[in-house]
């Protein structure tokens, strides 16, 4: 694939699938997509498995039933998915981010060759504001956070949203956020905790989910309280 992004459209009316290249980037294909709901993949082991799978497909269930009033499970989705992410995937070399937006008339799939972080180190910035609906991958949100984004220069690579009056931090633009706080004498993992904001805050995301099942797995303590 010699341009930014492959597109694939699917026409719930008719069954018909489109393809066509294109130079937008992830961010100008979701502000572009009208009205619906959206999900973000990624993809792991060179290309041939999507991460954590059913969990993007439960998430797409429920933002569509809560924006838009479907009533399709998980399996339906899956079904509709996995030809057009073969397809897609066969024409990229390497990992890949996805973007599936939903609409009322059509579903669109985007694959963009994903490349690694430039640097090691993760700089945030702290904003006030909050989600009304975090749980719902409303297209709406991508518009609403736009402004935030442009506060992303070099070296930041996050917006955080944060409540200044109440002191807790909520969320990222399009990630989750933790801190770690010391505990006591440290001992490997013993002696520290991680802190998230209250899951009925925030959406709880893949990367976030799969954090939380290692930290019961190996005894680390969460704690979900204001920062």
């Amino acid at each position: 694939m010699s341009t930014k992004s492959l597109i694939l459209d699917y026409d719930f009316a008719s069954g018909k699938t489109c393809e066509h290249e294109s130079d937008q980037s992830a961010k100008e294909f979701m502000l572009l997509g009208g009205s619906g709901v959206y999900t973000g993949m990624r993809t792991v082991n060179n290309g041939r498995r999507v991460f954590l799978f059913d969990d993007h497909l439960q998430r797409l269930s429920n933002s569509h039933h809560q924006v838009l009033g479907g009533t399709h499970a998980p399996q339906y989705w899956r079904t509709l998915l996995m030809p057009l992410l073969k397809r897609g995937l066969s024409s990229v070399r390497g990992e890949s981010k996805i973007t599936v937006l939903v609409g009322r008339e059509c579903l669109r799939v985007q694959f963009v060759a994903l490349h690694g972080p430039s640097s090691a180190n993760c700089w945030v910035r702290l904003v006030s504001g909050h989600r009304d609906d975090p749980e719902a991958k409303d297209l709406k949100w991508v518009h609403e956070r736009e402004s935030l984004e442009q506060l992303i220069v070099a070296p930041v690579n996050e917006v955080v949203l944060v409540s200044w009056s109440t002191r807790r931090f909520y969320e990222g633009l399009s990630s989750n956020f933790f801190a770690v706080r010391r505990t006591g004498k440290a001992n490997g993992f013993r002696g520290y905790e991680l802190v998230s904001a209250p899951l009925d805050s925030v959406l709880l995301g893949t990367i976030m989910k799969l954090v939380l099942d290692i930290c019961q797995r190996d005894g680390i303590a969460v704690v979900y309280e204001p920062a």
